[in-house]
């Protein structure tokens, strides 16, 4: 289930589309009338996570299913030219772990 924190989240100002929104494959995130990002249809997410990886203001999280973690940590995720940084974090946002993946450039 992907979380958005409604206080980190600007709606992407100046552009005429929120990235998260662009980037989505399943066209789900949508700008609300608060501005803010919102997903239209949460059972439709696939998890791929392009809307974390890319989110400018770090305000997109999967929260991950009871089945995985019962205290429903979050993933959030961050990328750069050279790697994507993956975080685990609790609901009260303690960091649990950190993992940093390389990201290979297509030659």
């Amino acid at each position: 289930m992907i979380h958005i924190d409604k206080n980190r989240c600007n709606g992407c100002p100046g552009r005429n589309i929120p990235l998260c929104e662009q980037i989505c494959p399943g066209s789900l995130p949508l700008r609300g009338e608060d501005g803010k990002a919102y997903l239209r249809d949460q059972s439709a997410c696939w998890n791929c996570c392009s809307c974390v990886k890319n989110c400018p203001r770090r305000a997109l999280a999967i929260v991950l299913p009871f089945q995985i973690s019962e205290t429903q940590l979050r993933l959030t995720a961050r990328c750069n030219s050279r790697n994507t940084k993956f975080t685990l974090k609790t609901r009260t946002d303690e960091t649990v772990a950190s993992y940093d993946v390389e990201t290979k450039r297509r030659s």
